[in-house]
């Protein structure tokens, strides 16, 4: 199970990474740019504390650089659940230690 949710967290992550740098990274100081330009999404998802002046919104925001460390912390993820899963066949703290990296990766 946390090798599948590592997949699609990976599949999600490059599904992000696609739409936030819709044409590509770009070359820098290519005719004096620095790349090309991406487009940040940014998502108040709750507004946390809303009295008098004080406004405290709940945002999230990925843009080309939060997609990118992303995938590369998912794909990494993913491989070493996959290592583990077969280093850790048979032995009999398999579900110990697979409830402890889920945990882990989730953090």
């Amino acid at each position: 199970p946390v090798v599948l949710a590592l997949a699609f967290s990976l599949a999600a992550a490059v599904c992000l990474l696609l739409h936030v740098v819709p044409s590509g990274f770009g070359h820098a100081g290519e005719h004096g740019e620095h790349g090309s330009p991406s487009h940040a999404i940014v998502k108040t998802v709750y507004q946390w504390i809303s009295v008098g002046q004080l406004d405290v919104p709940i945002v999230l925001r990925a843009d080309a650089m939060t997609a990118l460390m992303l995938v590369m912390v998912t794909s990494v993820s993913l491989l070493v659940a996959i290592f583990a899963s077969s280093y850790m066949h048979g032995d009999p703290g398999y579900p110990r230690f697979f409830a402890a990296m889920a945990l882990f990766v989730f953090s």
